[in-house]
């Protein structure tokens, strides 16, 4: 992945992508007052939705289409209902004047699509029926593999993302080969949707409005901005940009550019298109933006390599942090108001303090826990 220098991470010597973004942002000249609607973006990266509160003063928020291979536009994401979660299929009922039929026979039916996870230790691929209420059919959990033991043996922390997008393949063969012993129709013509780990992605929030900038100029000066977070040539990235209504704030976020070349061609050997490809800390954030409080909430998403930290001031994201390792409540405490003081709030500001983790992780206060809702 992206090898930050001890400057810049949070914890010298890191395995991992950089410290991701820990100031508020990078200030750059005003932009102009007409926005720009780039169509050459690098980066298949949703992006946050706006604010609820500056829902008024915005314009209406455009369904993101399916990233293709190359170029994905700087869209705005369309409004995301919270999917049921896959431990509780939603079943729709039948007609009245139809007798409903066995689960079993519409269990490989019409309207499936994938979804995978790469996570920092795994990979998962569920195959699931009907988007709005998805249903469960079938799931292949897989190890990242002996590549990341350490030296003792013990589960390490893989360095490249390149290879732990590999390990989506051996997954889909063994999904496709449980349909096939099924009877069941296979996986080619399906699309996945991809939720990446925060540990591989990396944030910045810069601190301007780049919307009246000509696309390869905002293009540029984010790549610039990324590129100096994590240390590296802005070559060596691929990312995407995404505007927070009318505010001075613009999020940012990244990948190894051989990334996304990667994913794509190992989901097209299999058959599969690539649907959204997020990092999770914006996918849960747009799916959970409705309970946080706009005013100023610190919010973290905790997983197993560690926690992101992000700050929400006046319903717009002004400071992000990676922080690897840290899972304890009182220590993400103590992270979360240091980066609060960076984002430039101070201790009496009332902040509310949100943990969304997976089921089982129960955060004390002031933490209030927000189950993952995939």
């Amino acid at each position: 992945m992206l090898r930050p220098s001890s400057e810049q991470s949070g914890k010298a010597g890191d395995p991992r992508a950089a410290q991701q973004g820990a100031a508020a942002g990078t200030a750059v000249a005003p932009a102009m007052n007409k926005a720009a609607a780039p169509a050459t973006q690098s980066a298949a990266l949703a992006a946050p939705k706006p604010a609820p509160q500056a829902q008024a003063t915005q314009a209406k928020a455009v369904e993101k289409a399916p990233p293709a291979p190359q170029a994905v536009a700087n869209k705005p994401v369309e409004k995301a209902k919270s999917p049921a979660p896959a431990t509780q299929p939603a079943t729709a009922a039948a007609p009245a004047s139809q007798p409903a039929k066995p689960a079993k026979a519409s269990r490989w039916g019409f309207g499936r699509f994938l979804r995978a996870r790469i996570g920092s230790y795994q990979v998962q691929v569920e195959l699931c029926a009907n988007r709005k209420q998805p249903q469960l059919l079938a799931a292949v959990v897989n190890s990242l593999g002996a590549d990341t033991l350490d030296d003792a043996g013990q589960g390490g922390t893989p360095t490249d993302l390149a290879k732990a997008i590999a390990a989506i393949a051996p997954a889909l063969a063994a999904l496709q080969a449980k349909l096939q012993s099924e009877g069941a129709k296979g996986l080619k013509g399906l699309s996945c949707d991809v939720v990446i780990d925060d540990s591989w992605m990396l944030y910045d929030v810069v601190r301007a409005d780049l919307r009246g900038l000509s696309p390869g100029a905002a293009d540029d000066l984010i790549g610039a901005s990324l590129a100096d977070v994590a240390g590296v040539s802005a070559s060596e990235l691929s990312a995407r940009w995404q505007a927070q209504g009318k505010s001075a704030y613009t999020l940012a976020c990244g990948l190894p550019a051989n990334a996304l070349p990667v994913l794509t061609e190992t989901l097209r050997a299999h058959g599969v298109t690539a649907g959204t490809i997020e990092g999770e800390f914006v996918h849960e954030y747009n799916a959970h933006r409705e309970r946080l409080e706009p005013k100023c909430s610190v919010i973290a998403l905790v997983r197993e390599a560690g926690a992101q930290l992000a700050i929400l001031v006046d319903g717009n994201l002004t400071s992000m942090s990676f922080e690897f390792g840290v899972g304890s409540a009182k220590e993400l405490e103590l992270r979360g108001r240091g980066l609060l003081r960076v984002a430039g709030v101070g201790g009496d500001s009332g902040a509310r303090f949100y943990a969304m983790s997976a089921p089982g992780w129960k955060a004390p206060e002031p933490w209030v826990s927000i189950p993952l809702a995939a």
